[in-house]
């Protein structure tokens, strides 16, 4: 063993590094000062000492934000020890049905038996001891298929009668066997117990699996899942962007013109629409150039609190070029000012819906070719699109996206008729970019440069105007 080193410190806590027995990686480990013990120890996963230090401070800074959440102390010893979903589950209700014993608690016990009739019937049936670190997001899916069918062909088929308990009568209910939507808050009830299992460091916060906004079947879902542009709607909306921001009123025109370097911007960089971009300001977006290639390059810190967690995406030339034209152009360039800013108010816009919406409807584009609606989302699979087609592979483009896991790039992406889309596929033997450090990251997006197509990104100037490249 070799000496520990204490690598991070501050009010919450501490973090050390040391090689355990004849390990050439740096293990780690940390404590809390409000909450019982270690962590265990985990691995770094590398043998170079500055290396193991920034993964055990972003590790750290990962705990405390799970942390800052929990409501009563932490056994952290615990931590990284796997458990069943449905050991978690019973922990969550019993915590509920606590407090909502309460005489001010905004809980109520009706409800706790709610949940713990859904959890014996369904949970248990479905979930059984499986691990919940196991668990993806196509289970969740999966879940919900055979929840919706659990009374017309699975196990509810065979049941004809239910007892239900009404103002303390019981009595026997007909069953309905039929394709039944899931309860109210059921949903919302599983979430909360990963959300438990993140907070007492049972699965990370990219194991957390996606869940869906409603309890339509799996077929409704994937076929409502939002569209990546077509070359032919991208070249279309590239052609009605500059007559689109031609408008007398100065107040509409920059916040056409902000939505402008927004549309570009998220398609250059795979940002995902709503808090995740609204959460980045100027202090996340650092401007550099490669010593090689003498290439410029940005890159945008993700905060921990956004969905995917910390995390850095690389844009390349032209996406760092689109961000130093947008922070040219802005009123707010400080840098905690978010750097897509309502020019009238400087504060955030969380979503720009509307705004898609009524370039779509300028440039008379109603919906996709395969007739899904075009969304904001739809700049992020156009991006994931496209960088698949310029070469990126799929372990690159998790990292860059933040996804879980390349189950989700497959699931969105790997069906995508790529040609169809903007650029073309890159052959087979083009130079793949693999899974690696920070420097890597950064020299893989720059290489694949050079395939980038030729009909994009455009180029928004500072002052206000849209060249087409070439």
């Amino acid at each position: 063993m070799t000496k520990q080193t204490e690598v991070v410190k501050d009010y919450m806590g501490r973090g050390i590094i040391r090689r355990l027995n004849n390990s050439k990686s740096y293990f780690m480990r940390f404590r809390f000062n409000e909450h019982k013990s270690w962590t265990p120890w985990r691995t770094t996963g590398t043998s170079e000492f500055e290396k193991a230090q920034r993964v055990a401070a972003e590790h750290y800074d990962g705990l405390k934000a799970q942390l800052k959440d929990a409501e009563d102390k932490q056994d952290v010893s615990k931590f990284y020890s796997a458990s069943s979903f449905m050991s978690i589950v019973r922990v969550w209700l019993k915590d509920y049905e606590m407090r909502a014993s309460e005489p001010s608690s905004n809980q109520s016990l009706q409800q706790y038996e709610v949940y713990k009739g859904i959890a014996d019937r369904y949970l248990q049936e479905f979930f059984g001891g499986r691990r919940i670190n196991t668990i993806t997001t196509e289970t969740v899916y999966e879940y919900v298929e055979w929840r919706r069918n659990y009374w017309l062909t699975g196990p509810g088929s065979k049941i004809d009668f239910v007892e239900v308990e009404r103002a303390g009568r019981k009595y026997r209910k007909p069953v309905n066997h039929k394709s039944m939507s899931l309860q109210s808050g059921e949903l919302g009830f599983i979430k909360a117990v990963f959300k438990m299992a993140l907070i007492r460091g049972k699965l990370t916060q990219r194991q957390m699996p996606e869940f869906p906004t409603s309890s339509k079947s799996i077929k409704d879902i994937r076929a409502t899942r939002h569209p990546a542009f077509s070359t032919e709607h991208w070249k279309a909306l590239a052609d009605a962007l500059p007559r689109y921001l031609k408008v007398n009123d100065p107040n509409v025109q920059k916040a056409r013109q902000l939505f402008a370097f927004y549309f570009v911007i998220m398609a250059e960089t795979g940002l995902r629409p709503g808090k995740e971009a609204s959460s980045i300001k100027w202090q996340h977006v650092t401007f550099n150039v490669d010593e090689e290639t003498e290439q410029e390059y940005a890159e945008i810190y993700v905060p921990i609190e956004t969905k995917t967690g910390a995390r850095t995406i690389v844009a390349g030339p032209a996406g760092c070029l689109q961000l130093k034209q947008l922070k040219t152009w802005t009123d707010f360039d400080k840098p905690t000012d978010p750097i897509f800013a309502s020019q009238s108010t400087g504060k955030a816009v969380y979503r720009f819906d509307g705004s898609l919406k009524a370039l779509l409807k300028f440039a008379e584009i109603n919906t996709s070719h395969d007739e899904k609606r075009y969304t904001c989302y739809s700049l992020r699979h156009t991006y994931a699109t496209r960088k698949r087609a310029q070469g990126y592979d799929d372990l690159l483009l998790l990292r860059m996206m933040g996804h879980s896991d390349n189950e989700m790039i497959f699931k969105h992406y790997a069906q995508e008729n790529t040609s169809a889309h903007i650029g073309t596929v890159i052959a087979a033997d083009t130079p793949k970019p693999k899974r690696s450090d920070h420097d890597t990251l950064v020299k893989s997006v720059l290489k694949l440069t050079d395939n980038e197509p030729d009909d994009v990104p455009l180029n928004i100037t500072a002052d206000g105007n849209i060249r087409h490249p070439g």
